[in-house]
């Protein structure tokens, strides 16, 4: 006799589940309803019908964040202007992603950003424009401590000459 709670906590698989090709074929393979259900939670879905057309990644970079999120959302073909949300992505995805992205970039970004970037594209503007005032803060301080430097040799010759 089973308990009401046992039953409660099992899964529940529709009738167009059931009666797919890929259950069955994964049925016969595994024994419980928990492995089914994982099992078909990792197949790659097609790209779902979106109000934008495809468009390919143009350069590496844009190939390796659209391998991260076809990876992550078991999506076979992301386009670089397709939106997260609209590609099946949530809250937990957006965790995976972020912890990708930021080893195989090796970038800092907060995953804030994740949320307000929803597009590979959008992504991708943000990184270079963060990487660019990077950049120039960087040049900035090297630029400010070069000025400093000399200023501080001159005012040591200065001083020599005195003596």
């Amino acid at each position: 006799q089973m308990s009401v709670a046992s039953h409660a906590s099992t899964p529940t698989l529709s009738t167009d589940i059931v009666n797919s090709e890929l259950f069955q074929k994964i049925a016969t393979e595994l024994n419980s309803p928990e492995k089914i259900l994982a099992a078909l939670e990792l197949q790659t879905r097609p790209r779902p019908d979106l109000s934008q057309a495809y468009e390919p990644p143009q350069n590496e970079v844009e190939q390796k964040v659209v391998g991260i999120w076809q990876d992550i959302l078991h999506v076979d073909k992301v386009g670089v202007n397709d939106n997260f949300t609209e590609l099946g992505g949530g809250s937990l995805q957006v965790v995976q992603i972020h912890s990708r992205l930021t080893q195989a970039l090796k970038i800092k970004l907060p995953i804030t950003q994740l949320f307000a970037l929803p597009t590979v594209r959008a992504l991708i503007q943000y990184l270079e424009r963060e990487q660019l005032s990077t950049e120039a803060a960087t040049n900035a301080v090297q630029d400010r401590a070069s000025k400093q430097r000399m200023v501080m040799s001159r005012h040591k010759l200065a001083r020599n000459r005195v003596r």
